[in-house]
């Protein structure tokens, strides 16, 4: 068993969507359907734009979570102390196993292969969610229209590299193997979501830490 560090570096941008935050009985939702089930004329401007900036906010993975105040009267939201976006390790290993089954090697993958860490993305610009949301240069948010025909507004990063830690099974899968799984799941897969026009991505370096 062989402990392994890996360098990403993407190839286009990173976008996000945290499904954790749709959560029905999470403590966010029923601030986010406050605004999703007003109907008709009571579905403002301001209602349409406290939306966008929830969509925003609970697509990215925050280590640091604040707070989400509501403005019932003025129909807005705010809020702060979100910081500090993270990618999970899930995301990366269902990457590899998609990749991996090019070669029939789906469940090898999820024998061999544990992806240890959740680490920080990498990229020039602040951390803070609020100074994210209002910078223009760069510019952290896409907002689109869906094939749901929807408006959704997404945590969107340019640059971006991380370092994930991996425990590989030598016994199941080389580190040969291992390299040609990672190099398809960049080209072919991707990370975050609308994939894999964006999230596409290339490894620089792996680094074994030590052998378990």
């Amino acid at each position: 068993m062989r402990l392994l560090q890996v360098s990403v570096k993407g190839t286009a941008g990173l976008l996000l969507s945290n499904v954790a935050y749709a959560d029905p009985l999470g403590r966010f939702q029923p601030m986010k359907a406050y605004f999703t089930d007003k109907k008709g004329k009571s579905k403002t401007e301001g209602v349409h734009r406290a939306v966008r900036t929830l969509d925003w906010l609970f697509s990215g993975y925050w280590d640091k979570e604040g707070d989400v105040a509501v403005d019932e009267n003025e129909n807005n939201v705010g809020f702060e102390n979100f910081a500090d976006p993270y990618l999970p390790g899930a995301n990366f290993q269902r990457c590899m196993r998609n990749a991996a089954t090019k070669w029939k090697l789906g469940k090898d993958t999820l024998r061999a292969i544990v992806v240890t860490n959740n680490p920080f993305i990498e990229y020039d610009g602040p951390k803070d969610a609020v100074e994210m949301f209002n910078s223009r240069t760069p510019k952290f948010q896409l907002c689109s229209f869906t094939g749901r025909g929807v408006w959704v507004n997404r945590l969107l990063i340019p640059d971006w590299s991380v370092q994930f830690e991996l425990m590989l099974d030598d016994e199941i899968m080389g580190t040969d193997q291992l390299r040609r799984i990672m190099k398809m799941a960049g080209k072919s897969e991707g990370l975050g979501t609308w994939r894999p026009r964006y999230g596409r991505f290339e490894v620089t370096d792996i680094t074994e830490i030590e052998e378990v």
